[in-house]
């Protein structure tokens, strides 16, 4: 499976389960199994991540780029909760909306990065 539309694919999925999770609340027996996907993707978007470091940098670009993405994880882990706690705030399903925003905000990134990488197979066939 090609990496990059793996990776687009697995930021859909974590966006189309952001914006179903008012709904899912609602059916308790499909909650928790797409809760489960839900940790499964997001878990796939940070492997495949270095994954795609890995096959894009050599020797200090790489260390540089594995740093840059701990420095990354650390700021998301402390702005996350706050954008989160603060959007529950703000609308009674709002941690689902910042979870399809944020998912959202990612899929226009891995798009991107997926339409590159067909140009450069393009230019090179």
């Amino acid at each position: 499976v090609e990496r990059t539309g793996l990776h687009l694919v697995c930021g859909l999925v974590a966006m189309a389960i952001g914006i179903a999770l008012p709904w899912l609340l609602q059916v308790t027996w499909l909650l928790w199994p797409m809760l489960v996907l839900l940790g499964a993707v997001a878990g796939g978007i940070y492997t495949l991540a270095l994954v795609l470091i890995g096959q894009r940098f050599k020797g200090q670009d790489l260390v540089t780029a594995n740093a840059s993405v701990g420095l990354l994880w650390g700021v998301g882990s402390l702005v996350g909760p706050l954008v989160s706690g603060a959007a529950m705030d703000v609308a009674p399903h709002g941690l689902p909306m910042a979870l399809a925003l944020m998912a959202g905000l990612f899929v226009c990134c891995a798009r991107q990065s997926y339409r590159r990488v067909g140009k450069l197979r393009a230019v090179a066939e």
